[in-house]
């Protein structure tokens, strides 16, 4: 049997399948449950928080079910800003979030915005407009549930977006084609960026192969950067591996570019680099911001650029 450290690592790959009907087998062992919160503020946005539960478990699991039963209610959720505005947030269904919260959830789940109100979850956000994501913006949240603690903090760092696209033919053949993303490094270098494509009318997908995490650290002494644009896939896309990576000829591609802290680019790399192609390869030992739980409070400045290959 394989294990798995985080719930959030068993959504992924139930979802990136999405079918109600597959079960699996997962053997968590004798580790004690935990609370596990993935939770963003992104510019321009209210906060989004969804608390669920590790599944120390053995037996067969059936997805939907899971998800209804460990997205957990009840909890009281508070966000404070830098400006000293704070908010409880609200219990909600994904259907009452606006489309760009619905975006950066089923970027999160490998699917559609469209089937996100279908979701048997509950999660927790502000419909008031009290708190909304901006550069430069410090949160701190703050989750009581069933006598448990959680808080954490996370910042919407300053804004430094790519420049511009460009695509490159693979060949003669003009069928496959690299798309390239141009930027100019900040003066000041600990910069953090986590990136994801989008194909046409597809979700947007994190690039695995090559990473969607990166620090301009790597880019140390150079002035600008042109970073080869890694297509990202559902896993249940069978490519060929000449093929991988690459966009075709007559694909509008977006890129959704977010600029986050130090501790958000600790977890989304450490779940990157988690040693396996999937989360059931070996159990993911994330880095986390939530103390007394697991999982990432995390902060975003997301832009986007779009080409179109013609």
């Amino acid at each position: 049997m394989k294990k798995i450290g985080l719930f959030f690592g068993i959504l992924w790959v139930a979802f990136s399948h999405i079918s109600c009907e597959k079960d699996i087998v997962i053997n968590t062992g004798n580790v004690a449950e935990k609370l596990v919160v993935e939770a963003w503020i992104v510019n321009g946005e209210s906060p989004v928080v969804l608390l669920s539960k590790t599944y120390p478990s053995y037996g067969t699991i059936n997805f939907l079910e899971l998800l209804d039963s460990l997205y957990l209610e009840n909890a009281i959720v508070t966000v404070e800003d830098h400006l000293g505005n704070i908010v409880q947030l609200q219990e909600l269904s994904p259907a009452d979030l606006s489309y760009e919260q619905k975006v950066e959830l089923g970027t999160m789940f490998k699917v559609s915005p469209d089937i996100i109100p279908f979701f048997p979850i509950t999660l927790y956000s502000d419909t008031t407009g009290t708190i909304i994501g901006q550069e430069l913006g410090t949160y701190d949240l703050s989750i009581d549930y069933e006598g448990e603690k959680l808080t954490a903090t996370t910042s919407i760092p300053r804004a430094y977006t790519l420049d511009s696209l460009n695509y490159v033919a693979r060949d003669a053949n003009n069928d496959f084609f690299t798309v390239n993303i141009f930027l100019t490094l900040p003066d000041v270098l600990g910069n953090y960026i986590r990136y994801a494509t989008q194909r046409n009318s597809e979700p947007f997908y994190y690039p695995e192969r090559s990473g969607a995490t990166w620090s301009d650290l790597i880019f140390a002494g150079a002035d600008d950067v042109k970073l080869p644009a890694e297509r990202g896939y559902n896993d249940s896309v069978d490519v060929d591996i000449e093929d991988f990576g690459l966009f075709e000829y007559g694909d509008t591609v977006s890129i959704s570019w977010k600029n986050i802290d130090k501790t958000t680019f600790d977890f989304w790399y450490s779940i990157d680099n988690d040693g396996g192609d999937t989360p059931f390869s070996s159990p993911v030992k994330a880095a986390t911001n939530i103390n007394g739980g697991l999982g990432i409070w995390a902060g975003y400045y997301v832009s986007y650029k779009t080409i179109i290959i013609e």
